[in-house]
């Protein structure tokens, strides 16, 4: 999880969830993103 907030330039951030959909680093539960993630081709 670590290595792939910094990756993304999120490694200050410290609250949960953390989600990588699809190469898509989200903070937080945002449906939008979790549906724009999967739509993605």
């Amino acid at each position: 999880m670590n290595a792939t907030l910094e990756r993304a330039g999120l490694a200050e951030v410290k609250s949960l969830p953390v989600m990588d959909i699809r190469g898509i680093v989200t903070v937080g539960f945002a449906p939008c993103v979790v549906d724009f993630a999967w739509a993605r081709q």
